[in-house]
């Protein structure tokens, strides 16, 4: 069979789609036409569904690449009839990278979304099939919200798959096995990167993006995956118990996963008519099933018709999901239970909980999670390879896009905002600083500031200086400084100032401790990279600049300069001419008449944030940068929080704890900002950040959870999965019905909250053995059930179903114990006192004796 048929047909509608860039509701009624309805629904400022009435041409293409295969074919056969383009049927979409159903548009909605954004997606387009992008034009599109570089570069090879090849999550871990570095995110690094994938490679750029797709495929396929794989599918509708998952589509249909962890299996409404019949078990309406589908998918539960259809490839789960959710399938007669249609816009909460007791993977989710907000496209690509999502997760904490702080008792305002910290001065004198907090640091982040202070030649952590230059009159010397980008400074009978020291020098000698301390710093502690303001009066600057050099002594001073400001400092001067009052961002203390000494109270992200307020400019590429709030805006950025319920939530956040709502983030229509209670400076935290929280429910009840965290995050329960463990067994043991059984009689005793997680247990997958098995109940489970029941040794007997068991099975011996023999202690009770038999804990026979829980089917 001729292999890449796409890529002619996918030509014929790229020229189709010039004709479009004018008329993009009509290319709207095209794809509803064609039967894609999902995904064309726009969002206004009150996050209200209106029509969608712009459309790029490289999300036109996405909306048909998001489906499988066969789904794909069809509707692309609809469009070539319903516009009459000349173009022949494909017979294979070979390389064709798949769109990531949750992230389909290339830009935001419409309360979100600019002018230029929709419009600099078609002029990429066209340079495209001119073969002649322009790198800015590339380069700008990488800063429109929802189009990433992989994302890009997979819709140029749609287009032309001879010139460009998509670097995404497919096509990255096929690239560094065989040792080719990947491009960094700029059209520059990807223009250098294509000729030596051409050289390392005599195949053609679709065979070799097939040839990855076909190297990921080999991996397993898994429940873990399916499971991932069907949460970005559905968004937001997944519900369930640790027996029990369930999802729902835009329709309304309900799936849910077989516990069994050897085979994939999926609760569905309808018979798939493509699935061979050994792989579709009927389940009539009078057959069991588990119980929990009647709460969490009501068209599944007993009573109805449903059936079991068992997967064996990623490939057959997307198909199913392309046939079941997009219209192929007659849906059921009863719908008289359906949960909230999704979009595939559906965006992850901004602010979620995963709770749920010990070893039921929470910590470990995080990963998942946070790739879904992140790098959904690496997540979907990936979802089998659990190495390959750690590895990327590592790699954005290195680049700092996600963040990791644990919640203790100890911890505060100060750690988690802004604080005090005590320092000493060259004199010894205490002097405080305003340190922010692990979130003020990501807020500076995740607003662009820290990007775009890199662009411009400033430090990450720079110090700021006020500088008078011969005073604030109108002066010659300052406008020399300006003109030739540097600061001065006098004393220049004193000499190199980067050599003198007391004691060195009469002259230096001579001057006060002021004056000291301002010729020292000038030389000696003024950095490249920090910021210098020039001062017009007590509360005005006039001019801001970032020092580009070492300091250094000039013996003779230019034309027009005081004679004695011999004493440079090299200074890009990013604006003059300002009048600008800083007092609020120097936390309402006015400036003082030395010459030269560090803002300890200013930062750069709020001296760039007034800067930006007051409409300043700043010269060349910091113009550019802090005009468009740079590239880091708009891309997400993730704060997870372990065992967020550890700490006190009230005294952390603050008054942070209505900023981070939805509503209220910067540049909402309900913008909330605070004045910090340190620095004094207006705050209010990004969209674009997002928190991932992680409550052990053991440690303490939801319930008792402060009430404003509650309504401010969104909950998901991480409850025990014992359908992991099926096939698990040791000696006989199956593992899965005996934590089952345990569990059971916990909740029964003290509550869901306090169960045993699965995790625990996974080991014996890989050693099932009573050694190992050993090693779990006197490590994790006794301790666990110890702080569970507070050394109630009766209830522990009772999870373990001791009195069950022989007395060398019992893992606890009792023995009856009387207070006798003491003077007027005689009459006493009598007392049963325990003890651990660390001998049971060998024996094959005190597992055998726990009574087991009832699997569901």
């Amino acid at each position: 069979m001729t292999q890449f048929t796409w890529i002619p047909t996918f030509r014929a509608i790229a020229e189709w789609l010039r004709t479009y860039r004018t008329r993009q509701p009509d290319l709207i009624t095209v794809l509803h036409k064609v039967g894609i309805t999902s995904g064309l629904e726009d969002r206004d400022e009150n996050e209200n569904s209106i029509p969608l009435d712009e459309i790029d041409p490289f999300t036109f293409y996405c909306l048909f690449t998001k489906y499988g295969v066969d789904q794909r074919l069809k509707l692309v056969a609809r469009l070539i009839e319903t516009a009459g383009i000349s173009a022949t049927l494909p017979t294979d979409f070979d390389g064709v990278p798949s769109a990531n159903a949750m992230k389909v548009w290339m830009f935001p909605f419409k309360a979100q979304r600019e002018p230029w954004m929709v419009s600099t997606l078609w002029d990429l387009f066209e340079q495209a099939l001119r073969g002649e992008v322009k790198g800015e034009t590339f380069n700008r599109c990488l800063t429109i919200k929802n189009t990433g570089f992989a994302k890009l570069t997979e819709c140029l090879f749609y287009i032309a798959p001879e010139k460009y090849f998509p670097v995404d999550g497919q096509t990255k871990p096929w690239l560094a096995a065989r040792k080719i570095s990947l491009p960094e995110s700029s059209w520059e690094s990807y223009q250098a990167f294509l000729p030596r994938l051409m050289q390392a490679s005599n195949q053609s750029f679709a065979s070799l993006s097939h040839e990855a797709w076909v190297t990921n495929q080999a991996a397993a396929f898994t429940k873990e995956s399916a499971i991932v794989y069907l949460d970005a599918r559905f968004p937001g509708t997944r519900t369930g118990t640790s027996h029990i998952a369930a999802w729902h589509t835009p329709e309304g249909r309900a799936l849910a996963t077989d516990p069994s962890p050897k085979r994939v299996a999926i609760f569905i409404e309808m018979a798939p008519p493509f699935l061979d019949q050994e792989a579709i078990e009927p389940y009539p309406a009078e057959r069991p099933r588990n119980h929990h589908l009647g709460a969490h998918a009501p068209a599944l539960a007993a009573g109805k018709q449903a059936y079991l259809a068992t997967l064996a490839t990623l490939a057959d789960l997307q198909k199913l999901c392309d046939w079941y959710a997009d219209g192929a399938a007659q849906p059921s007669a009863d719908t008289t239970s359906r949960i909230a249609e999704p979009t595939d816009m559906s965006p992850p909460p901004l602010n979620q909980i995963l709770f749920g007791p010990p070893g039921t993977g929470k910590t470990y989710y995080t990963i998942n999670h946070s790739l879904e907000i992140v790098d959904p496209a690496f997540l979907a690509a990936n979802a089998l390879d659990r190495a390959a999502l750690t590895e990327r997760f590592r790699e954005l904490v290195a680049e700092e896009r996600i963040r990791f702080v644990t919640f203790h008792q100890s911890f505060s305002y100060e750690d988690f905002v802004e604080g005090l910290r005590a320092e000493t001065d060259r004199d010894d004198n205490l002097v405080y600083k305003v340190e922010p907090g692990v979130f003020k640091r990501l807020c500076e982040t995740a607003s662009g500031v820290t990007e775009a202070a890199r662009e411009i030649g400033i430090s990450d952590a720079p110090r700021i200086w006020k500088l008078s230059i011969d005073s604030t009159h109108a002066s010659k010397t300052r406008d020399y400084c300006f003109t030739h980008n540097e600061a001065r400074i006098g004393w220049g009978l004193v000499g190199d100032l980067a050599k003198v020291t007391r004691g060195s020098h009469a002259g230096y000698d001579a001057l006060g401790t002021h004056n000291q301390n301002t010729v020292h710093s000038f030389a000696n502690e003024v950095e490249v990279g920090d910021i210098i303001l020039c001062i017009r009066s007590a509360e005005e600057i006039q001019a801001v600049g970032v020092v580009q050099g070492e300091y250094r002594y000039e013996p003779t001073v230019p034309a027009g300069v005081l004679s004695d400001y011999n004493n440079v400092l090299p200074v890009r001067w990013l604006a003059t001419g300002l009048n600008l009052n800083i007092k609020n961002v120097n936390g309402g203390v006015r400036f003082t008449l030395k010459t030269l000494y560090e803002l300890t109270r200013v930062s750069w992200p709020e001296l760039a944030q007034a800067l930006e307020k007051a409409g300043v400019a700043l010269t060349s590429r910091a113009e550019s940068s802090m005009a468009r709030r740079l590239p880091n805006k708009g891309q997400p950025y993730v704060l997870i929080i372990d065992e967020i319920n550890r700490g006190s939530v009230s005294r952390i956040f603050g008054e942070l704890i209505t900023l981070i709502e939805p509503s209220k983030r910067a540049g909402e229509v309900e913008t909330l900002e605070v004045t910090l209670p340190y620095s004094k400076n207006p705050f209010s935290v990004p969209s674009n950040i997002y928190l991932i929280g992680t409550m052990n429910t053991a440690d303490r009840s939801l319930a008792a959870i402060d009430i404003a965290l509650r309504r401010r995050f969104q909950f998901i329960p991480m409850l025990p999965d014992v359908g992991v463990l099926r096939g698990i067994s040791v000696d006989g043991v199956k593992i899965d019905a005996m934590l089952q059984g345990i569990n059971d009689r916990i909740e029964c005793l003290h509550g869901r909250d306090f169960q045993i997680g699965h995790a625990y247990f996974l080991k014996l997958k890989d050693s099932a053995t009573i050694a190992a098995l050993s090693s779990i109940f006197r490590q994790q489970v006794l301790p666990l059930l110890q702080e569970y029941f507070f050394e109630d040794w009766q209830k522990i007997a009772w999870v373990l179903s001791d009195e069950l068991k022989s007395p060398e099975d019992q893992f606890l011996k009792r023995r009856t114990a009387v207070m006798a023999g003491l003077e007027g202690q005689d009459n006493m009770p009598e007392k049963t006192l325990w003890s651990i038999n660390t001998k049971a804990f060998d024996r094959i026979g005190a597992y055998q004796g726990i009574k087991l829980g009832s699997i569901p089917a």
